[in-house]
């Protein structure tokens, strides 16, 4: 049920879809011979449409999740039983693409220096959301995770793949299973910095000990004037914070 709901929600509350649902009200209202409502709604979308876009109004939004959790070095990062990965950044193997990369993040990348610098005695890959791959055969985030890792030499034995979960719930569950099967309690919880407070919320409940460490900092730009002109970056954070923040608000209600 919250994962329908969720689903739904993130739907509809999509910056250019909530745009063009604003826009096709104007053309009803408009149709109707209602002006005044019409350019009200009309107004409202363009200020919304300028606050989502432009990094200036949009810097509190995305930093209010980020900043919770506080940046780490590799070096001065407590050892842990396990490094815990979410999946989210790696690419798929479709065409025409024939390797995965990590093109939406660099959540592998901090785990593998995480292990090579022996921060935690295996990697925990956790994704599910099944796919059939350039040759037609199926494949998980997770798996394409685990050969990521492979081919930056992490050896495969000490990689635990969890493939079953479709979002951060999930996420959570089947990894604190695995966890538990190997009597493991402490573990480092690597994600991005904006996805971090949704994750720990969700990974607390099964009463783990957990080091989180965020990377792929969004809020980074300093102030500047150019801040304030509308971008489609500015849209893409503000779609990614108000994703998490409706994970959030779903996950108290239901």
């Amino acid at each position: 049920m919250r994962f329908v709901l969720f689903k739904i929600l993130l739907e509809l509350s999509r910056p250019l879809t909530l745009v063009l649902l604003l826009l096709t009200l104007v053309i009803i209202l408009f149709q109707k011979k209602k002006t005044i409502a019409a350019q009200a709604v009309l107004l409202f979308c363009w200020i919304s449409l300028f606050i989502m876009s432009n990094q200036g109004t949009n810097h509190g939004f995305i930093a209010s999740l980020e900043h919770q959790f506080p940046a780490l070095s590799i070096a001065t990062t407590p050892t842990a039983e396990a490094i815990v990965v979410l999946g989210g950044t790696l690419s798929r193997l479709t065409p025409p693409r024939i390797q995965s990369e990590e093109s939406k993040g660099s959540r592998l990348a901090y785990a593998v220096r995480l292990f090579q610098q022996g921060k935690g005695p295996l990697i925990l890959v956790s994704g599910g959301s099944p796919y059939k791959d350039i040759h037609g055969q199926m494949r998980t985030e997770s798996l394409d995770m685990k050969d990521y890792l492979i081919s930056f030499s992490v050896p495969e034995n000490q990689i635990l793949e969890e493939n079953q979960s479709r979002n951060t719930e999930e996420n959570a569950l089947y990894s604190a299973r695995l966890l538990k099967e190997r009597n493991i309690k402490k573990i480092i919880l690597v994600t991005s910095a904006f996805h971090l407070p949704r994750a720990m919320t969700w990974f607390k409940k099964y009463n783990l000990e957990i080091i989180p460490f965020p990377t792929d900092f969004k809020d980074a730009t300093g102030e500047n004037y150019s801040n304030l002109i509308p971008n489609a970056e500015a849209l893409v954070d503000f779609s990614l914070a108000l994703k998490e923040y409706l994970g959030i608000l779903t996950l108290k209600v239901l």
